[in-house]
């Protein structure tokens, strides 16, 4: 019992008979360290990046089936697409605002990762526009609005690994 503060401090929550003052710190303790979350919401973000634009690759209709099964893939592929996005814009926006200590270590991972994962967007962006450009002409050009809007959706999703990397630049070029 002479190391009640220790106890009461820990992450394993509130102990019955716990002063009301011990409550307060750890309260104020658990909120710092949410506030201070570092990475540990950019690395989420980057992922929706990689799942965005990994949606039109994976789900990549077979465009010799019927053309309303494949403009209904395509809207699927692109609702799917506009969930991704928008989780990942809000947990980049989040990670940007809740950031704390980095490290120059995890900035520098960071930096990297972006970089990889605008070159995997631009790399589905391309794949995107070769559909628009060569096969949905020929098959189905009543497509052509649907595959752009998957297009779009890609070119905005590089607001993910941009957010991240230039926060992180920022945290390099602000601590030294």
């Amino acid at each position: 019992m002479g190391n009640r503060g220790s106890i009461y401090k820990s992450s394993r929550g509130f102990r019955k008979g716990q002063p009301l003052g011990d409550t307060r710190n750890v309260c104020l303790e658990s909120f710092l360290r949410v506030i201070n979350m570092d990475w540990r919401l950019e690395i989420p973000a980057l992922l929706a990046g990689v799942v965005l634009a990994g949606i039109p690759l994976w789900l990549y209709p077979d465009f010799g089936l019927d053309t309303s099964q494949v403009t209904t893939s395509w809207g699927t592929i692109v609702s799917n697409m506009e969930y991704v996005l928008i989780i990942g814009i809000v947990l980049a926006v989040l990670g940007m605002i809740l950031r704390g200590h980095l490290g120059e270590r995890s900035a520098k991972i960071l930096i990297c990762a972006s970089i990889l994962v605008g070159i995997w967007l631009g790399f589905s962006m391309i794949v995107v526009g070769i559909t628009i450009t060569f096969v949905v002409p020929r098959c189905c050009p009543l497509l052509i609005p649907v595959v752009t809007s998957a297009r779009n959706l890609l070119a905005i999703g590089l607001l993910i690994p941009t957010m991240t990397f230039v926060s992180s630049m920022f945290w390099i070029i602000r601590e030294h």
